[in-house]
């Protein structure tokens, strides 16, 4: 906050990059919808993003813990 001025976060940006986002179980599926969306839109396909997306999702498997595997 500066100067008694808290700036409204818009939804979009609530992502599981911030800890609101996080508490509202946004992850990898949300981000690509809406956390990284452009506008406007690319013209031509990113090469490397379901590559980018698919290591994410491996990267992110092998930090939970064994306790929340069994769950």
């Amino acid at each position: 906050m500066l100067e008694d001025f808290a700036p409204e976060i818009p939804d979009y940006a609530l992502d599981m990059h911030t800890m609101k986002g996080k508490a509202m179980g946004r992850g990898l599926d949300h981000f690509p919808k809406e956390g990284a969306k452009l506008i406007p839109l690319p013209t031509e396909p990113d090469p490397f993003e379901d590559e980018a997306y698919r290591l994410w999702a491996v990267k992110a498997a092998e930090q939970v813990s064994p306790a929340e595997r069994s769950a």
